[in-house]
């Protein structure tokens, strides 16, 4: 056995497994069937070229052609018929696929008779076909019908995008180094050549293999590599004992070792990569299952609270309106001491309404229905002195020193009043709530056509793990309670959201719990 006839017995191999691989792993796919008919006879073709080549009398190389002639002439027809179904055509195409079969037909009965070939001569060392006069038809339908697949698989490929671009891409290659190399198999006949691209011929098979494995052209999985791997090493280590001469057997010998390393490490990482595929595709649709859970939770959370935050409105506002009224003296004159339970329920109906409010605004944030009053050139200096001077009693009341350091110039942003007017005041105020002694500093300045403003305080102060999650939803510090029960944990929270709104951000620095602690917000000015 030479080297050419390897060739052509490694694509009989190659092509038969990689077929009834395909074959057996969905009989009832259209695809798999028409591939399957295309490497049965290419392997059928290969085996006929194995044994032209052996023989060593002209009758028995022309039985082996008539076997070969015979298959080889559907192969153009029959990987025609494959890119239709391959690219969805084959209604499209359906009279294009009737006149390739016609054409199968008709070479595969002139393959019998001298018009196709009048015998067998020898040259390059082997048998080879004397073509007869419509020989010459084998190659034009040869070339015509697998350009006619280059055209269309091509066409395709410039449309399509991501695995299905990829799997175009590779079963192209595979026809245009395989069959161009299988086409030098004319040139005997034509241009008294010798046909070197039978050695790469088996590349289709390797190209076909490429986007099988990795891109799931035909589902098939690690079977297919270690069929071949062994299938190939085989076939070489059969080239091993028939070689002739010492030089044969080493070189034999050191390619049978180079394929069986490469094909040992190609099933190896075949294996990993369908492994963590699999892995991969498992745990996509668990997290797809959970998130799908998980956001129909959140809506249906962020929907109660709108719903019952909007109901509990009316109440409260019925109950602030009565109790301001029992206070005025609307109804009367009324006891001191009827007075002070009124007065404690009009300020936890106004704490209450304030919850109310900030979860209403968590919930139209979450829902994507928080919606901003835009206006230019707002006076933040104009603000912060406001903010300041409203919550000034409410210091005095705890025996705080409120100190202000702002700029006297006017620093003007682009802003919703109101919402930004809220962070302030919920700044200044929380300063105030969580100081017991000392005092309370604010400030605002320009820096880097930006406005600064600071709220520093000596107050209880924020720990290290206080500081990462201060601005999250309900996060409040562990100090926190023992101060100021109220506190929900949203304000800071809705503070960051709509300084974000702002392109603004703020930041929280703290040495430590009891040792205060200073916000930093900072906003683009206008130009």
């Amino acid at each position: 056995m030479n080297l050419f006839s390897v060739s052509s017995i490694i694509i009989f191999f190659a092509s038969l497994g990689l077929g009834l691989i395909i074959y057996a792993d969905n009989r009832k796919s259209k695809l798999n069937h028409s591939w399957f008919l295309v490497s049965v006879v290419i392997a059928l073709w290969g085996l006929g070229l194995w044994g032209v080549t052996n023989s060593l009398s002209e009758k028995n190389a022309l039985l082996w052609q008539y076997f070969l002639d015979a298959a080889g002439v559907f192969i153009p027809v029959l990987y025609f018929n494959f890119t239709l179904n391959f690219l969805n055509l084959e209604k499209e195409k359906g009279l294009a696929r009737l006149s390739a079969f016609f054409a199968g037909i008709l070479l595969f009965a002139l393959s019998f008779t001298r018009l196709f070939k009048q015998g067998m001569t020898f040259k390059f060392g082997f048998h080879w076909v004397d073509p007869g006069p419509l020989y010459y038809l084998f190659p034009l339908i040869f070339v015509f019908y697998l350009g006619y697949s280059a055209t269309l698989l091509f066409k395709r490929y410039r449309e399509e995008t991501g695995v299905a671009k990829q799997q175009i891409k590779y079963v192209l290659l595979s026809l245009v180094f395989g069959f161009s190399a299988g086409a030098t198999n004319f040139f005997p006949q034509l241009f008294n050549s010798y046909p070197f691209g039978n050695y790469f011929v088996i590349l289709y098979i390797f190209f076909m293999s490429y986007p099988v494995l990795k891109h799931n052209l035909f589902n098939t999985k690690v079977i297919t590599t270690e069929f071949f791997a062994g299938a190939i090493s085989l076939v070489f280590l059969f080239n091993i004992f028939v070689s002739k001469t010492p030089s044969q057997w080493a070189l034999s010998s050191f390619i049978f070792i180079l394929i069986a390393i490469f094909s040992f490490l190609l099933v190896r990482s075949v294996i990993k990569e369908v492994e963590s595929k699999e892995r991969l595709e498992k745990l996509t649709l668990e997290l797809r299952a959970v998130n799908e859970k998980l956001q129909r939770l959140d809506q249906a959370k962020s929907e109660f609270i709108s719903i019952a935050s909007h109901q509990l409105r009316t109440p409260l506002t019925a109950i602030r309106g009565f109790s301001s009224m029992i206070l005025e003296g609307d109804y009367g004159p009324t006891s001191p001491e009827i007075k002070d339970k009124v007065d404690k329920i009009m300020q936890s109906s106004t704490r209450l309404m304030a919850l109310v409010d900030d979860l209403l605004t968590i919930s139209r944030i979450e829902q994507g229905r928080m919606k901003y009053e835009w206006q230019d050139r707002v006076n933040l200096t104009t603000m912060v002195k406001s903010v300041a001077e409203e919550l000034e009693q409410q210091a005095k009341k705890k025996e705080l020193a409120l100190n202000l350091e702002i700029t006297p110039r006017d620093l003007l942003v682009r802003a919703d009043e109101n919402k930004l007017r809220q962070v302030v005041m919920n700044l200044i105020d929380n300063a105030i709530k969580y100081t017991e002694k000392g005092s309370i500093t604010v400030s605002l300045i320009e820096e880097s056509q930006s406005a600064i403003l600071k709220v520093a305080d000596t107050g209880i102060g924020i720990s290290l793990d206080g500081l990462s999650r201060l601005f999250q939803k309900f996060s409040r510090g562990e100090r926190s309670p023992r101060v100021w029960t109220d506190g929900t944990g949203l304000g800071l929270y809705v503070a960051r959201i709509i300084l974000e709104e702002h392109q603004g951000k703020i930041t929280a620095y703290s040495d430590g719990e009891g040792r205060g602690s200073e916000f930093v917000v900072a906003l683009p000015l206008e130009a």
